[in-house]
C-alpha cells in the first residue's frame, strides 16, 4: 500500500504485520523527505510502485492538529481513474488496477 499524508501507518500493515507499506514522498539532497507537490510527480510514483491500494490522509500540522488540511493526492488519485474504495471524513482508501492515466 501507498501512503500519502501525515497520518500513522502502522495499521496498514495488518494483523499479522505482512503487509508492505511505503510512504509516497521524495528525496531531497540534504536527506530530507517530502511530499510530492505536483500530480504528474505523485501519479508516476504510484505507477512505478506497482501498488494495489493508496491511502490518502490529510497534511498535518503539528503545532495546530486541528487544522488538518485537505489532501491535494485525494483528488489527483480521482483524476486518474483509481477506484476510491472508502472515504472516510478526509481519510480515502483507492484500489490501484494497472497504471492510472496522467493528470
Amino acid at each position: 500500500a501507498g501512503l500519502s499524508g501525515a497520518y500513522n501507518q502502522y495499521i496498514l500493515y495488518g494483523d499479522e504485520l505482512s503487509n508492505h507499506v511505503q510512504y509516497l514522498g521524495r528525496n531531497l539532497s540534504s536527506g530530507d523527505f517530502r511530499a510530492i507537490e505536483k500530480c504528474p510527480e505523485f501519479i508516476r510514483e504510484v505507477n512505478e510502485g506497482d501498488y494495489s491500494f493508496v491511502v490518502t490522509t490529510p497534511e498535518l500540522d503539528l503545532n495546530d492538529p486541528d487544522a488538518a488540511k485537505a489532501s491535494p493526492e485525494g483528488g489527483w488519485m480521482r483524476g486518474a481513474g483509481a477506484e476510491e474504495v472508502l472515504r472516510t471524513g478526509r481519510v480515502s482508501i483507492f484500489r490501484v488496477d494497472g497504471e492510472l492515466a496522467g493528470c
